[in-house]
C-alpha cells in the first residue's frame, strides 16, 4: 500500500485490542506521521463513549487507525470526524455505488442502517483518527436489531457483489483522507450528505 501521508508504513495484525492503541504506541515510538494499523479483529474495539463496543466479525471489516502529527491538520480539531466522513462516503459512493449520510458527529449512515463508525481522539502532538467500516459481515448479534441504527455492510447494501481485496480499500481510503482533509469546498459537499436534513421532526 502506498501511503499518501508521508509514504509512513500501514501495518496489519490478525488481533489486537485496539488499532488505535498500537497506532498511538507506533507513532509515540517513531515519530512517523502517518503511520496506519489495520486489524482483523479487535477484542476491545470501541465506539464514541466508552461503555459503547465496536463488535465485528474477525476478517470480515475493515478496522484501522491513522495516527497524524497535529501539524499535518490545518483545520479545527473539531472538523477532524466530519472530514473523515466525508472521506469514507467518498469512498463508498466511488466503490460500492452507495448512497451514504453523514450523522453528526461519527456515523455513517446507508439506509436508515449504520455502516461505518469513526473515532477521532487527540493525544499530545498526534491525532487518532479510527474507522470502523462493516464490508462483508452479513450477520450481527440479534440484540442490534431494535437499536435506532441497526448495523449494515457493504455487501449487504452495494448492487455490487465482488468482493474487494481489503488493501486496495484501505489504498482508497486513504487517498480519500488525504484528499479531504486538504478540501476547500468540504462545507458544500457536508450539507449535501448530512443525515436528516430535509427530515420534518
Amino acid at each position: 500500500i502506498i501511503n499518501p501521508f508521508h509514504k509512513a508504513p500501514v501495518w496489519y495484525t490478525g488481533t489486537i485490542d485496539t488499532t488505535m492503541r498500537a497506532a498511538r504506541e507506533l507513532f509515540t515510538a517513531t515519530g512517523q506521521s502517518g503511520v496506519v494499523v489495520s486489524a482483523g479483529y479487535q477484542s476491545a474495539g470501541r465506539g464514541r463513549t466508552k461503555h459503547r463496543k465496536w463488535d465485528s466479525h474477525p476478517g470480515d471489516n475493515l478496522l484501522m487507525t491513522l495516527a497524524l502529527d497535529k501539524k499535518d491538520f490545518s483545520g479545527k480539531l473539531q472538523l477532524l470526524p466530519l472530514l473523515t466522513g466525508l472521506a469514507v462516503a467518498d469512498l463508498l459512493e466511488s466503490l460500492f455505488s452507495l448512497h451514504v449520510e453523514i450523522k453528526w458527529p461519527n456515523d455513517m449512515i446507508v439506509n436508515g442502517r449504520k455502516i461505518c463508525g469513526i473515532l477521532c481522539e487527540a493525544a499530545s502532538n498526534c491525532l487518532l483518527i479510527g474507522i470502523g467500516l462493516n464490508l462483508w459481515q452479513q450477520h450481527f448479534p440479534p440484540s442490534l436489531a431494535e437499536i435506532p441504527f441497526p448495523p449494515t455492510s457493504v455487501i449487504s447494501e452495494s448492487p455490487l457483489t465482488v468482493k474487494m481485496d481489503r488493501e486496495k480499500v484501505i489504498q482508497k481510503l486513504l487517498t480519500a483522507l488525504h484528499t479531504s482533509f486538504r478540501s476547500v469546498d468540504w462545507q458544500d459537499r457536508l450539507q449535501r450528505k448530512l443525515y436528516g436534513r430535509y427530515k420534518v421532526v
